[in-house]
Order: C-alpha cells, then structure tokens, then sequence
C-alpha cells in the first residue's frame, strides 16, 4: 500500500505536477472478513491505519465487511479505529426499512418508463414487498430482478401481482429470506412445469439436471468415468449457451 499509493501521492504532492485533490475521493475494500485468519484482517486495518489515515493522505476508505472479531475489536471502544472511523451496523442496529422502500419506488417507477406503461403498482404494493422483505435488501433487490425480467410481461405488472400472493398473509410476521425461499421455489416450480411440458423424455428428474447443470457450470466437470460438458449439459436442458 506504502508502494502503490503513499508514496506516488507523496511525489505527486512534493513535485506539484497534480493538485491530490483532483484523484478519487474514496478507497473502498470490499470483503475484509475474506481475508483468511484474523491475523490478516486485523493485519489490513493496521496497514490501512499507518499507511492511508496517518499520513495525511486525501482519501477516505469504506470498507465492507461481516463484523468478525478482530474487525470488531478494531472499531469497538478501544480499538485503534474506534475515534477515527464511522461504524455503520447493518445488521443490528441499522434499520434499512426506508432505504428498501425509496429504492423499490425507484426500481419500479424506472421500468415503467423503459416500458411507457404507468400506474400498474401501488404505495399498498410497494408496502408489501417492503414488510415482506423483512429488513433484508437482498430480497428486495431479488424481487427487482424477478419483476423487471425481460421475458416476463412486458411492464413486469403480472408477475408483480405474483409475487404479492407469494408474501407473507397479514397477521403473519415475515422472517428473514421468507420471501426469497417462496421465489425462488416458484421460480424453480414454474421452470419444471414448462420443462415437463415439453419435454419428451417422460421421467427425467428436472431438479436433478438443474442441480447436475449448476455443479458443471460452478465448478467444471466432476472427477470420474461419467461427466457433461457444460455445452452437453446445456443441449440437455434446452437452455441457452453460456456466454
């Protein structure tokens, strides 16, 4: 980090060919709990401590990251961080209800206009998803996808209308990802009736070649006597090639 941003922004500062205000405002690191060990988080932190925060540097760093221990203990009272940094708690503290809610607004208000079709959803609609979502934008941002899909019904109102039946009942608490298991089985459902529908091998386990499918094109053929290629396996399914 020293090498590759503390000291080409110290020259450029020292040779004042380039006023440092002009670069990039934000550093962002995304995923520092990837990092294996908590040796090597906490070592990144202390990296980015001395080598970007401590130097005067022109920057400000966002960093996202499932809170492990030693990335808590660093932000926590204590830590080297704590006075430095803003602790933002997605998890438990954070409560993403009105993001969610402004950003299916948004979502959907776009499609309409990409589609020239308005006035096929409603604050009632929105609320729903939003309550459904149960504080995970996740599921909102999947609902998005599964709306606004292109070979869907051209302004996405039908399968809207879907997904609506697919939220929890009123009276019901929503728990987290309740809406994206109820999707993504519909989806699964819908899928293998339009595969029976059509397909002439009478039998064929269509979850089984979705699975067998989705381990070749994760993870390459499997070891041993009996593998698909990703194209066989595709032809198999009558899906469209892979990109």
């Amino acid at each position: 980090m020293d090498t590759l941003i503390v000291r080409p922004v110290k020259r450029l500062r020292e040779g004042a060919t380039l006023d440092p205000a002009s670069l990039p405002y934000v550093i962002l690191i995304d995923g520092l709990d990837e990092c294996k060990g908590e040796d090597r988080q906490a070592e990144v932190l202390t990296v980015i401590r001395h080598s970007l925060l401590e130097n005067d540097l022109p920057f400000r760093i966002f960093i996202a990251s499932r809170p492990e221990l030693a990335i808590r203990s660093e932000l926590e009272p204590g830590g080297h961080l704590h006075k430095v940094a803003y602790h933002i708690q997605l998890s438990d503290k954070y409560d993403a209800t009105g993001d969610i809610r402004r950003y299916l607004w948004w979502r959907l208000q776009d499609l309409s206009r990409r589609v020239g079709h308005f006035n096929w959803f409603t604050a009632d609609d929105i609320e729903t998803l939003v309550q459904a979502a149960s504080g995970q934008f996740i599921s909102a941002a999947t609902a998005i996808k599964y709306i606004s899909e292109r070979r869907a019904s051209p302004s996405g109102s039908g399968r809207l209308k879907l997904m609506l039946t697919w939220t929890p009942h009123e009276g019901r608490c929503a728990r987290p990802f309740d809406t994206l298991d109820i999707l993504y089985a519909n989806i699964l459902l819908e899928a293998k009736e339009a595969y029976e529908a059509v397909d002439a091998q009478v039998g064929d386990d269509f979850l089984l070649l979705v699975r067998a499918y989705q381990v070749n094109a994760t993870s390459g053929p499997a070891p041993g006597p009996v593998t698909f290629e990703i194209d066989r396996l595709t032809a198999i399914l009558g899906l469209e090639q892979p990109k």
